[in-house]
C-alpha cells in the first residue's frame, strides 16, 4: 500500500471519528469529600447528580446508611457519622467512589473531553511513528 493511500485513509478514519463523537456529552460523576454531615455527587460538567442513591460505609466497609440526593445533589445524613468511603450511583450507570485517605490522580483532574483527546493524539501519534518506520525499511 502506497504512503499517500495509508494516508487519506488514515486522515478518513480520523474525520468520520471526530465527526461521529462530536455530539457525545460524555461526562463523569463526582463524589466530594463528606462534610458537615452533608455529601454532594456532581457531574465534571458542573450539573448536580439528583436522586442519586449514595451509601455511607464505615473502616471497616460496613454500610452505615443508605439514601438519595436531593435536587441540589446533596446527600445529608448525621454530622456524627463520619464515612470511610462514599458510593453515589444513578439510573443511568454513572459511579463515583470517595475513600477517606485516597489520592486523587492527576488524570482525574482532567475533564473527560481532554482525556479523550489525549487518547486520540496518541493514537494518532502511534500511527504516524509506524508509518514513517515502516517506509523508512522500505
Amino acid at each position: 500500500m502506497s504512503k499517500n493511500k495509508l494516508l487519506r485513509i488514515s486522515v478518513l478514519c480520523l474525520v468520520l471519528l471526530l465527526a461521529v463523537t462530536v455530539g457525545v456529552q460524555a461526562h463523569r460523576m463526582i463524589v466530594e469529600e463528606p462534610e458537615d454531615g452533608q455529601v454532594k455527587a456532581r457531574f465534571d460538567d458542573g450539573s448536580v447528580a439528583v436522586g442519586a442513591d449514595v451509601s455511607l460505609y464505615d473502616i471497616q466497609d460496613e454500610l452505615i446508611l443508605e439514601g438519595e440526593t436531593n435536587e441540589d445533589g446533596i446527600f445529608e445524613f448525621e454530622a456524627e457519622l463520619e464515612p470511610h468511603r462514599v458510593v453515589a450511583q444513578d439510573d443511568a450507570g454513572h459511579r463515583a467512589v470517595w475513600e477517606s485517605g485516597a489520592e486523587p490522580s492527576a488524570l482525574d483532574a482532567l475533564p473527560m473531553w481532554v482525556r479523550a483527546a489525549l487518547g486520540i493524539g496518541i493514537l494518532i501519534i502511534l500511527g504516524a511513528l509506524t508509518t514513517f518506520f515502516k517506509s523508512g525499511s522500505n
